[in-house]
């Protein structure tokens, strides 16, 4: 018995080429050229990104304990890892009521992300834009949304001062707050 042999869809036999061109249609039109715009691309290449990341944490044993922690049973580690890199972290805002330009005073810095704030880091000036100093801030309670920062520097002779406030999540998002402070008394 001769066995059956099997021939490709286009053509007549397995020995016999195709019958229509490879960049025709079985129907003879020509295929549309693929098209995508640059919204497109750019999702491609952030959710590109946001896979890179979450495949890091998955990879690094500090990161998965520190989402398997905040995943819980509901969510996988890698899903959760996708959502934070899609969401950058909130600055609810800043209490300047303990800072008077002293070296030592404070600032209280609000802080929140769907996952976890890493860092927050504070820049202050004088009003006239000159840079006094800058620094990180901690959190005196862990896993609270309270960051304060210490002054470690004086401003002299001034009733206001320009203040930039930046938090940073793990997979890198940055928010940016900036506050005019006037009647700065001593």
């Amino acid at each position: 018995m001769k066995k059956r042999q099997f021939t490709p869809p286009g053509r007549l036999s397995a020995n016999h080429p195709m019958m229509v061109e490879p960049s025709k249609s079985f129907t003879g039109h020509l295929k549309p050229p693929k098209v995508t715009s640059l919204l497109q691309q750019q999702a491609v290449a952030n959710m590109t990104r946001a896979n890179t990341w979450a495949k890091k944490v998955t990879a690094d044993n500090r990161l998965t304990m520190m989402y398997t922690m905040l995943a819980g049973d509901q969510r996988s580690i890698y899903h959760l890892a996708l959502s934070d890199y899609f969401k950058a972290p909130c600055i609810g805002g800043v209490q300047t009521g303990g800072y008077k330009g002293r070296v030592g005073d404070t600032l209280i810095i609000s802080a929140t992300d769907n996952v976890f704030v890493d860092r927050v880091c504070v820049q202050i000036f004088t009003a006239d834009s000159v840079f006094v100093e800058e620094g990180c801030a901690y959190q005196e309670i862990p896993d609270s949304h309270a960051w304060i920062y210490t002054a470690t520097e004086d401003v002299i002779n001034a009733s206001a001062f320009h203040l930039q406030v930046c938090a940073f999540d793990l997979p890198g998002n940055r928010s940016n707050i900036w506050m005019d402070v006037v009647n700065l008394s001593t």
